[in-house]
């Protein structure tokens, strides 16, 4: 065998009787490279290189790039496209030559990741997608989903694309120079997510029954819970039903039932070899949920991550059992999870890879890749020699994190960084981070809750005094906030407390709500809450200390809380003032009173046997929020259970519920009967309900003017007032506010369903639908709150035809056939239908209509002695009455009751007039008559009849409207017929 490192020359054989040479030089032989395939493709790519003498191969290269490879036998390479190719030829390196490719291979550009890889379908004109990779230059083609896109060439490594019109749920194509290239991961739009109509009816409401997230047996810990966006919720758990821990996941709707796809005692997200632990979750903001966790798969501990959709199955790049986002040497632990804006999530944990604790951090995208400038494996963010711990993270608004830990280079301190979306330090913000306090120690276990604006605060167990808790605020740019101190704000300033428990969120106006458990005399702990404004000091109303919820002798553990979107709060904890632990429940309002409709000490939740533990409270829209724990009622199994608790403490959805809003049959229009379900509240023996009260939208235009002209209006839900005419009342919601004016209101009588006979805004008819919307809501009889129905609409109809046309009569003239009939007394007249035909029989209808009038009187040019006429009257719906019919007559030489013997003119009637008044015209003989309105300064407003009249008796008709048809104002006006020399003046009084 020809050894390694040999050249070419002779070959010496060497005995114990002496050495020969050869008489022939022996040549050693380059590589022979005669093939490459395939001749294209990205970094990752495996490529077979066929050719002779390969068996000596020491190396393989792509255009100069060394490439890994396994040498198969003397004519064969397997080799896998190096990172950072570039396109050129293959080499194969060995000590006697190099043999190189005539073939060339075209590296085609890679595509590392795109963001954001989900658009809000709304937002897909003016949201541009920037595409991460290599070899762009040149790029002649991106498509999404097969459909090009626009698109601008910024770098070697990055483009940025208009989203094309079309379907676009699919692979992202790029085409440059080196070939194309097709993304692992698809792209799509996302659409609004939406909470199912009335959900919150669906959930129980009597303290026995509860949303099963889990049942199944087994011991079950570190329940996370986070808002699905629609109403529901996820939860994430450790489980050991397999007899080791697992990471399980559930997800339960706004109605309370468990979604679609997901199976009944949770979905396995990690069922990987070892102890999964400490799971944490953030909403995707897609309806989906990414759960990361604790993993020793492979050494004592790395940081796993799973994104699990709202159906239940895993986003199509992302791998069974979890991605690996923070793999390296040593322990990597406790993790804490963020949004990154972009339906992603930026992971933090704490990491021993070097010996000694450090923090890290990865964003981690929906598609399962890296986000740009990120590191594979995480990105340091504090790695001083001494331990950094207990991690805290929240999203900066803008992609990045706020990250913070407990810090012991100098103490035990917490220290902060802002990472910006692409993984670099934010600008004031330092390497390893910044202190939040000018003090080096006894701070620890910090919390971070994002400011809305790039900044955040920070909530810590202080031990200055004992310990406490203190807050700090700091910028987005990593200075103190106006008004806050350099050594922090005191929340809690027990100073012979524990401090345990921590929660804080913002108020949504600039300051911070923060709950915990304390001791503050004897040896259990109570529940306290406390809320500081802007500028670091208690608000208003609040005392100094914050709000003690709890004071007996028994211990309070474990809160959470939520803001009530107005400066309060809502808090939920476990209690054990019944022996074992229960679930309670309390809320604050903005001023610091616990709410008067709420039990001072909190209101039960469950109280049922064993031990209800871990509460977890989230924000949804059907109510104030989902309260879940794990609950051991049936013995040493843990179940995970859910309820919906409303703004009053009372379980489930206490609200009526309409269940229509139908026109009432039989009447002319105007008016609308609405039906409901009444409050579960209103029912023995607590009848807790003292009035329902009905309310119709109007426009803010109509409810600005009522104001002004003395209407009251009610801004908020602290203002309880009955429903009634005269009384308005603004709803602010997601888009606006709305604004509704009082109907009425009647008392609540215990029974299961109502209704009410509302006035409708204008009735329906042929033209189209014209729908009015109502709600109802439901009056505590004990205490100032109500609760609203979620609105319905409905519409009337006038169901009434109008009175036959009276007096109709047809008499022969010179040039045709005259008609006048008596104005019909119907309120809501809209006009009249006068049909011609060749026999009493004919069908009326467009073939057999003469004329659509809105006066008693029509000369026919075309009729006849032999023509038959049918008038119909019409009323603004478009209701028609039965005919009245009529054939032809002479004229009688005497005037006759039809035929007046002199020229007269009517007052109006009725006067004063609201909406229409008539004014009765006779004339004896044909003639020219002009009849207008005028203001009461002689101005013409209207000019009501000008030209010829038959002889007859005529109705004029004013419906309070000028020339332009916009209704007059009240006053007084004249009525003036002229015919010829003569004329009559008529006064009326409009009112509107």
């Amino acid at each position: 065998t020809v050894p390694a490192g040999a050249t070419t020359g002779f070959v010496t054989v060497t005995t114990p009787s002496g050495t020969g040479a050869s008489d022939q030089a022996f040549t050693l032989i380059a590589p022979l490279v005669t093939q490459i395939s395939p001749t294209f493709g990205t970094e990752g790519t495996p490529v077979v290189i066929t050719g002779q003498y390969l068996m000596g191969a020491t190396g393989v290269t792509f255009n100069g790039t060394s490439a890994s490879f396994t040498i198969v036998n003397d004519g064969q390479i397997s080799a896998v496209v190096p990172v950072g190719a570039t396109t050129g030829h293959v080499a194969v390196l060995s000590p006697y030559g190099t043999g190189t490719s005539a073939q060339v291979f075209a590296v085609t550009p890679p595509i590392d990741t795109f963001e954001p890889s989900r658009v809000a379908a709304s937002e897909r004109e003016t949201t541009q997608v920037v595409v991460y990779g290599r070899s762009f230059t040149g790029a002649t083609s991106v498509q999404v989903n097969g459909l090009e896109a626009t698109f601008v060439v910024e770098s070697d490594t990055q483009l940025r694309f208009h989203i094309p019109a079309g379907d676009v749920h699919g692979p992202i194509q790029v085409t440059a120079p080196s070939g194309t290239t097709l993304s692992a991961a698809r792209f799509r739009l996302t659409q609004p997510l939406v909470t199912p109509a009335n959900a919150s009816h669906a959930w129980p409401h009597d303290y026995a029954t509860y949303a099963a997230a889990s049942s199944v047996a087994g011991t079950k810990r570190n329940l996370v819970s986070v808002t699905d966006g629609a109403g529901g919720v996820f939860e994430a758990w450790e489980d050991v039903r397999s007899g080791r821990s697992d990471i399980y996941a559930q997800h339960v709707t706004a109605t309370g039932a468990l979604a679609s796809g997901w199976p009944a005692d949770g979905l396995p997200v990690c069922v990987s070899a070892g102890d999964q632990a400490t799971p944490v979750a953030v909403s995707d903001d897609d309806g989906g949920v990414v759960i990361a966790w604790q993993d020793p798969r492979s050494d004592a501990g790395d940081v796993y991550a799973q994104h699990v959709l709202s159906d239940g199955t895993l986003e199509d790049t992302w791998p069974l059992n979890g991605l690996a986002v923070g793999v390296a040497t040593g322990l990597q632990s406790a993790p804490v999870i963020t949004s990154d804006g972009y339906h992603g999530a930026i992971i933090a944990w704490q990491d021993a890879r070097t010996g000694t604790a450090d923090i890290y951090a990865e964003r981690v995208s929906a598609i399962a890749t890296l986000g740009h400038g990120w590191t594979p494996g995480g990105v340091a963010i504090c790695s001083q020699a001494a331990s950094q711990t207990t991690p805290a993270i929240a999203a900066d608004g803008a992609g990045g994190a706020i990250i913070a830990w407990t810090d012991l280079r100098s103490g035990s301190a917490i220290f902060a960084q802002r990472r910006r979306g692409d993984g670099s330090i934010a600008p004031g913000w330092i390497a390893n981070g910044l202190g939040v306090t000018n003090l080096t120690s006894n701070q620890s276990v910090a919390k971070v809750v994002s400011d809305g604006t790039g900044g955040a605060f920070f909530v810590w167990r202080d031990a200055r005094c004992n310990v406490v808790v203190f807050a700090q605020h700091l910028t987005a740019t990593g200075g103190v906030a106006t008004g806050w101190t350099v050594s922090g704000s005191a929340v809690g300033v027990v100073c012979t407390g524990t401090a345990q428990g921590i929660r804080a969120i913002a108020d949504g106006f600039g300051g911070l709500c923060v709950a915990w458990a304390d001791v503050m005399t004897g040896s259990t702990n109570d529940i306290f809450v406390h809320r500081l404004d802007a500028g670091g000091q208690s608000h208003a109303g609040w005392p100094t200390g914050g709000v003690r919820l709890t004071s007996d002798t028994f211990d309070q553990m474990a809160p959470d809380l939520i803001g009530d979107g107005a400066g309060g709060v809502y808090v939920t904890w476990q209690d054990k003032r019944s022996g074992g632990w229960d679930v309670y429940a309390a809320r604050v309002l903005p001023d610091g009173v616990v709410h008067p409709a709420w039990t001072a000490a909190g209101m039960r939740v469950c109280t049922a046997n064993g031990d209800q533990t871990l509460p977890t409270l989230v924000a949804t829209p059907i109510g104030a929020g989902l309260v879940s724990w794990l609950d051991r009622r049936s013995g040493t199994d843990d179940k995970i259970l859910v309820q919906l608790i409303d703004g009053s403490g009372r379980l489930g959805d206490p609200s009526p519920l309409i269940t229509g809003v139908t026109d009432v049959p039989g009447d002319q229009g105007g008016q609308v009967r609405v039906k409901w379900n009444g409050s579960y509240l209103d029912s023995l023996p607590t009848l807790e309900i003292g009035t329902y009260g009905i309310w119709r939208q109007v426009s803010a235009t109509a409810a600005a003017r009522a104001i002004r002209a003395g209407a009251r209006v009610l801004r908020s839900d602290a203002e309880v007032e009955s429903a009634a005419p005269g009384v308005y009342r603004e709803v602010a919601t997601a888009t606006g506010s709305t604004y509704w004016e009082g109907v009425g209101s009647i008392p609540a009588r215990g029974q299961a369903l109502y209704s009410y006979v509302a006035p409708s805004l204008v009735d329906s008819s042929a033209v189209g639908i014209n729908r009015s919307t109502y709600l109802v809501d439901a009056h505590a009889a004990f205490f100032p709150y109500f609760w609203s129905a979620a609105p319905d609409s409905g519409y009337s109809v006038d169901n009434l035809r109008p009175t036959v046309p009276q007096g109709f009569v047809a008499v022969a003239a010179v040039s045709g056939i005259n008609l006048h009939w008596s104005r019909n007394p119907d309120l809501d007249l809209g006009g009249y239908r006068l049909y011609r035909g060749a026999s009493g029989d004919f069908a009326t209808g467009s073939a057999t209509l003469v004329a659509a009038l809105s006066d008693t009187a029509y000369l026919d040019l075309d009729g006849g002695m032999t023509s038959t006429y049918k008038l119909v009257a019409l009323d603004v719906h478009g209701n028609a009455s039965d005919p009245a019919v009529g054939q032809p007559q002479l004229p009688v030489d005497a005037p006759g009751p039809s035929i007046p013997a002199v020229l007269s003119f009517g007052p109006g009637v009725p006067n004063p007039v609201r909406d229409r008044c008539v004014f009765r015209l006779g004339t004896p003989v044909s003639q020219a008559v002009r009849v207008a309105i005028y203001d009461a300064g002689g101005r013409e407003v209207r000019t009501l009849l000008d030209g010829m009249v038959p002889p007859g008796v005529l109705d004029v008709t004013w419906d309070g409207r000028d020339a332009t048809g916009h209704a007059v104002a009240s006053g007084v006006y004249l009525a003036r017929m002229q015919a010829g020399e003569r004329r009559m003046t008529r006064r009326v009084v409009r009112m509107r």
